[in-house]
């Protein structure tokens, strides 16, 4: 089974499609909630860490 994310909601839920079914089927598109995710850390300056890489990308314009 193959799948392509056809909307990204949020952060953590996307839209799928499965390619395999005929078109207009009820069952070709579904929704994915993600859980458990991990922004990389963004550091700390008094205790001199750095961010990881991309961690205030990851964050977006909420964090």
């Amino acid at each position: 089974m193959y799948c392509f994310v056809v909307e990204v909601v949020s952060k953590d839920c996307i839209i799928v499609a499965d390619d395999s079914l005929p078109f207009g089927s009820p069952a070709v598109e579904r929704r994915v909630n993600l859980s458990s995710i991990r922004f990389p850390k963004l550091g700390n300056l008094r205790r001199d860490e750095k961010p990881a890489l991309y961690a205030r990308e990851a964050r977006g314009n909420n964090g």
